[in-house]
């Protein structure tokens, strides 16, 4: 995937509630998945979870989990 890129979109969930059973339901089927923590560098508080990371993965497993998921804006 380094030398032919792949998919990279973002979405936006309501809540960290959301985002876990997001990653729950990623790590159930088998895909890569990972929540990030924020370093605090900012405004953000460090250790926020701000990212849920899944893939490299197949299309179908991803949307999946995914498919109602708004992009962000």
């Amino acid at each position: 995937w380094q030398e032919s890129g792949a998919r990279k979109i973002v979405c936006e969930v309501a809540n960290l509630a959301v985002l876990k059973r997001l990653y729950g339901e990623a790590r159930s089927i088998g895909l890569v998945a990972e929540m990030i923590s924020d370093a605090g560098h900012t405004e953000i508080p460090p250790g926020t979870i701000t990212v849920l990371g899944i893939g490299p993965g197949l299309k179908a497993e991803i949307d999946s989990i995914t498919s109602d998921l708004s992009l962000l804006k």
